[in-house]
Order: structure tokens, then C-alpha cells, then sequence
């Protein structure tokens, strides 16, 4: 004879499956799309033919050169007050072990695509840049202007590509500042229209 209770028990556990199994189908099918939308990307860049800027035709086209600044007002980034072609940076702020973000910003301005054939122009806005200069340092100043940086050269320790800077003499600061930047003169990739 099954009590009441028993049978309350046997139903949460059915719920409990449900749940469980409904939750493993929505990360599967999650899993699925992630997968055949990087397959699809793969398939989009390996497809597109490869151009020099001279002869590039209309439409989608894959350009390697090197990026240059546009003639006119020069971009500069501001944390490390580099010249550059393209910036991105975020400033965070600590809290407990967590950082919140105080402030980040991306630079929409145009620059050029140069190869041994001729120049275009490049529109960052909306694209997905992936820059492999990204320099990470800590400190205590609140804006972008009153952070203290190294001399250029004095590069601190380098992790791979991403350069460990400390503004405070330690990496403790209350300010967690990352800078990612597209230099004149750096080897650049472009896909699209």
C-alpha cells in the first residue's frame, strides 16, 4: 500500500526528470546552432576569394594587407594616448572579486587597408575586430587621462600577446584598465562588402 506521501515523492521526482531532461535538450540544441554557425563562418572565409586591392570586384571579398591611418585627423587612444587606426578599451572598477564596469569604448573611425597594389578604405563600424595587441595594467585613477603609462618600450611583462601593466607598482590597483589597438603598420585581415 502506497501512502499519499509516497506518491508526492514519486511525482517530484518525474518533475525533476522533466526539468532536468527539458534543460539538457535546450543546451544541446544551443550546442547545435553555436556549432553550425562557426561551421558556416569557417565555410564563408574559406569560400571568399582572396584579392589585392587593385583588382578587388564588388561584392564579398577577403583582402590581407596592412592597416594605415587616413589622411586628417589622427586617432588616438585614449588610455595609452597611442596614435592608431582602431581602438577598443574598458575600464573596470573592483568589487570584491568581481569587476564592474566603469566605462568602455570603441573607436568607429575610418582608416586603410594597404597592400603592394593600392589602399581602401576600411569601415570598423559593426565589424567584428579581432586586434592582437591587447594590453592589460591596474591602477588607481579614475579617468583615462590621468592614467600613467609606461614610456613606450618599457613594455612590462609579456603574457603572449597581452602586455601586464602596472600603474600602482603592483597589480592591485582599485582600476583595471584593457586596451586592445590596430597600429599603423599591423598586418590586418578584411572580410565583407
Amino acid at each position: 500500500v502506497r501512502t499519499q506521501a509516497a506518491m508526492q515523492i514519486q511525482q517530484l521526482d518525474r518533475v525533476g526528470r522533466g526539468i532536468l531532461l527539458a534543460a539538457r535538450a535546450v543546451a544541446a540544441l544551443f550546442g547545435f546552432y553555436q556549432g553550425f554557425r562557426r561551421l558556416w563562418k569557417a565555410r564563408v572565409i574559406e569560400d571568399a576569394p582572396t584579392a589585392r586591392v587593385r583588382s578587388a570586384h564588388q561584392g564579398y571579398v577577403e583582402l590581407i594587407g596592412e592597416a594605415r591611418a587616413m589622411r586628417g585627423e589622427p586617432i588616438i587612444a585614449p588610455l595609452s594616448k597611442a596614435n592608431c587606426c582602431w581602438y577598443r578599451y574598458t575600464i573596470e572598477k573592483k568589487n570584491g572579486k568581481d569587476w564592474d564596469l566603469v566605462r568602455k569604448e570603441v573607436s568607429d573611425n575610418l582608416f586603410l587597408l594597404a597592400d603592394d597594389t593600392g589602399e581602401c578604405i576600411v569601415d570598423p563600424e559593426g565589424a567584428e575586430v579581432t586586434p592582437h595587441r591587447k594590453q592589460v595594467w591596474y591602477g588607481d585613477g579614475n579617468e583615462p587621462m590621468r592614467v600613467v603609462m609606461p614610456p613606450p618600450g618599457a613594455e612590462g611583462v609579456q603574457l603572449g600577446p597581452v602586455v601586464m601593466r602596472s600603474t600602482a607598482g603592483s597589480l592591485n590597483g582599485r582600476n583595471r584598465y584593457t586596451e586592445e589597438l590596430i597600429l599603423a603598420g599591423d598586418p590586418l585581415y578584411a572580410l565583407g562588402a
